[in-house]
């Protein structure tokens, strides 16, 4: 199964690419549909990872879990607990 990542170099910033051991294969067109690999590889370790999508909104569910609920010694709530984030929370790995 390809491992899709997002990424940025030279400042090129959401590149999409495979991850093909420790190099990334740069890709053309949407990875929802048609895509090709390219001949541009780069080390993994000269590029800058990103955050794998850009949402436009993020719709939660809170505390829903027995065992949080449990540990925290309160009551399953009658009604789920829906809140939204900014997609500003979706970031990349270590940011």
């Amino acid at each position: 199964m390809p491992k899709f990542i997002r990424f940025s170099i030279g400042g090129k910033i959401g590149q999409y690419g495979l991850l093909m051991d420790q190099e990334i294969a740069e890709l053309e067109g949407s990875i929802y549909t048609n895509w090709t690999v390219t001949d541009r590889r780069y080390p993994i370790n000269q590029v800058k990872l990103l955050a794998p999508c850009e949402p436009t909104k993020i719709v939660c569910v809170g505390t829903n879990y027995k065992q949080v609920l449990a540990a925290k010694e309160k009551p399953a709530p009658e009604e789920p607990v829906i809140f939204l984030k900014p997609s500003s929370a979706v970031i990349g790995p270590e940011d």
